[in-house]
């Protein structure tokens, strides 16, 4: 019987940031920062079946956050490529 391999999934220390009870997760291609349920299903009519879509809407920055209290705190995380370095945009 042949055993199937399973690479194991890497993750790393990512930050994501903390306001109102709410988390925000670094998106992962884009420098911005998403909060859970930015992705809604919607029927796909070409497709003929339900797909998820992001809600570009709820996108924000790192900035925007900051300025609304937000706090930098740390998830571990698929790494995202556009975040290498990122304990150095946190010094202010």
């Amino acid at each position: 019987m042949a055993t199937i391999k399973e690479e194991k999934v890497v993750t790393d220390i990512q930050p994501i940031f903390r306001l109102n009870g709410m988390v925000y997760y670094p998106h992962y291609l884009d420098p911005v920062w998403v909060q859970p349920g930015a992705f809604v299903k919607t029927y796909n009519e070409v497709a003929k079946r339900e797909i998820y879509e992001e809600d570009k809407t709820m996108r924000v920055s790192a900035s925007e956050l900051f300025a609304r209290g937000a706090v930098v705190d740390t998830e571990m995380l698929w790494p995202r490529q556009w975040l290498k370095g990122w304990q150095h945009w946190l010094k202010r």
